[in-house]
C-alpha cells in the first residue's frame, strides 16, 4: 500500500476541508428554506420560497465543480469559455431548474413539456437540473495550452521549450502555434510560471 508523502496528506486534508465546508454550507442553506417555508405558512407568498429553492441546486453544483476548477486554475495558460457546452447542456439544464418558478409566472401555462415534468418529476427534476447547471457553468471554464512546432515541423523541440521556459511568456519566435483544449494536452508541455 505504501506510505503518504507530503502532496498526498496536503490533498487529504484539503479535500476534507473542502468536504467540511460544503457540508457546512449546505446545512446553512437548508436552515434558510426552513425559514422561507415558515414564512409562506404565515404571509401566503411564496414567490421568495420558489426563487430560493431554484438557486440552491444550482450553487450545490458549482460546489461540486469547484475541484475541477482549482485543477484548471493551476495551469498556466489562456481562459476560454465552451459556448458549446454551455448553450447544449447548460441553457436546457437552466430552463429546468427554474421550471417551477416560471410555471407559477405569467407565461407558465405557455411552457413546453409542463404537464409531463409536474406529472411525473414533481420537484426532483427542477432539482437535478439545478444541480447540473451550476456544475456545468463552472465546468465551462477551461484553459488552452499550445502545441510547440519548430521550423522543420517537429513537434515540441526541446530548444523552443528551453527558451519558452526561460522567457516565461506565449509567443513562440522561431516556430508556430496551434491551440489546444487541455483534453488534448497529452503532447503538449506545462510551462511552469
Amino acid at each position: 500500500m505504501g506510505t503518504w508523502k507530503g502532496s498526498k496528506w496536503r490533498r487529504f486534508v484539503s479535500y476534507l476541508a473542502y468536504s467540511i465546508f460544503c457540508g457546512i454550507l449546505i446545512l446553512q442553506m437548508l436552515r434558510v428554506q426552513v425559514l422561507l417555508q415558515e414564512q409562506v405558512r404565515v404571509t401566503f407568498k411564496s414567490m421568495p420560497l420558489l426563487v430560493y429553492s431554484a438557486f440552491f441546486p444550482v450553487i450545490i453544483g458549482i460546489l461540486l465543480g469547484i475541484p475541477g476548477f482549482v485543477r484548471t486554475c493551476r495551469q498556466p495558460a489562456a481562459w476560454s469559455f465552451d459556448w458549446v457546452k454551455f448553450i447544449a447542456v447548460g441553457v436546457p439544464s437552466l430552463y429546468g431548474s427554474l421550471f417551477i418558478w416560471l410555471y407559477f409566472s405569467p407565461v407558465g401555462s405557455n411552457l413546453p413539456f409542463a404537464s409531463t415534468v409536474l406529472g411525473f418529476g414533481g420537484s426532483t427534476f427542477p432539482a437535478i437540473c439545478g444541480i447540473v447547471f451550476g456544475y456545468i457553468l463552472i465546468g465551462c471554464f477551461r484553459l488552452y495550452t499550445y502545441r510547440v512546432f519548430s521550423e522543420s515541423g517537429t513537434e515540441g523541440c526541446e530548444a523552443e521549450r528551453a527558451n519558452l521556459l526561460n522567457k516565461k511568456q506565449m509567443p513562440f519566435p522561431g516556430g508556430t502555434k496551434q491551440r489546444l483544449t487541455t483534453a488534448e494536452k497529452w503532447h503538449t508541455f506545462k510551462l511552469d510560471i
